[in-house]
């Protein structure tokens, strides 16, 4: 991906599910293409948003074929990676391949703890040479509250200086603002994204291409408004600040029912819990009273 590429929005997708806890395809596919038609330039599927860890290969295959069958083309579709082996990583590539995606978003493995840069290196380094002509462009995900790791800037430059036909782009989840500074400084050539909404519009000031968030899903107009202009959004920043009151995930989609008025949106895979019916109320409460303020 070169600079002239733009990368732009894409929604970190939600995933629906049924009273037994199955992925509701249906309205899943349906959700893709609502965010597709109101402003989203792409999909990501099983990120960190979609309860990627949670999902095995099997269901992984369901929903990847469901989103080609429903019209999602290779350039709409990123689809997250969620593996600390090597050949599970492969395995989920080939489904995304298969699924016609254009890209991976591909977090580093996150059982161990304490690896430092040269082991995390070797993982990518053996993903890459093993995978061949068969790697799809991968955008690196750092998210060092869930994985407890940092990707470097030196593991970044690495990694493109020996891969650099594989490494396409960086997405930035770590919440850490002098740390994405320096992504934007050294690696401004490649897709620079960013996963925290609050610090989305400086980032696109400062060179980013886009972005990867969640937030999308409720708010995809607003969002892509934000990616095209680079202006703060005092509301868009309101509302995650709320979300962050509770567990990401189950607010988030707390706040998706609220929004689609789509009660399939409520449940989430364990370990997660849903909120309850008074932490429900409370978070729409706060996001309703940011409609009031100045805009």
């Amino acid at each position: 991906m070169t600079r002239q590429d733009k990368f732009g929005l894409s929604v970190a997708l939600a995933t629906p599910f049924d009273s037994a806890l199955k992925v509701d395809l249906e309205n899943y596919v349906q959700h893709a293409r609502r965010c597709l038609d109101s402003g989203c330039d792409s999909v990501t599927a099983l990120g960190t948003t979609g309860e990627n860890v949670s999902i095995g290969i099997h269901t992984r295959a369901k929903m990847l074929a469901a989103l080609k069958n429903g019209g999602i083309s290779g350039e709409q579709l990123v689809v997250g990676i969620a593996a600390c082996s090597c050949d599970d990583a492969i395995t989920q590539i080939a489904l995304a391949r298969d699924a016609g995606a254009s890209r991976v978003l591909l977090p580093p493995p996150w059982y161990f703890k304490g690896v430092d840069d040269n082991g995390i290196y070797a993982w990518y380094e053996n993903l890459f040479t093993t995978s061949g002509d068969n790697m799809l462009p991968a955008i690196l995900y750092n998210i060092p509250a869930l994985t407890g790791v940092t990707l470097s800037i030196d593991l970044i430059a690495r990694l493109r200086e020996n891969f650099s036909a594989h490494v396409v782009g960086v997405k930035d989840s770590s919440g850490d603002w002098d740390y994405t500074q320096k992504l934007l400084q050294t690696h401004n050539d490649i897709a620079i994204l960013v996963g925290d909404e609050r610090q989305l519009a400086a980032a696109i000031r400062g060179g980013a291409q886009g972005a990867i968030c969640g937030v999308a899903n409720c708010y995809p107009n607003r969002m892509q408004a934000i990616v095209a202009t680079g202006q703060d959004n005092p509301y868009i920043s309101g509302v995650v600040e709320a979300l962050c009151q509770y567990s990401i995930i189950p607010a988030l989609k707390a706040l998706l029912t609220h929004t689609w008025n789509e009660k399939h949106w409520l449940s989430v895979l364990p370990p997660l819990n849903s909120l309850d019916s008074t932490q429900r109320t409370a978070l729409v409460d706060s996001i309703e009273a940011l409609q009031a303020e100045p805009a």
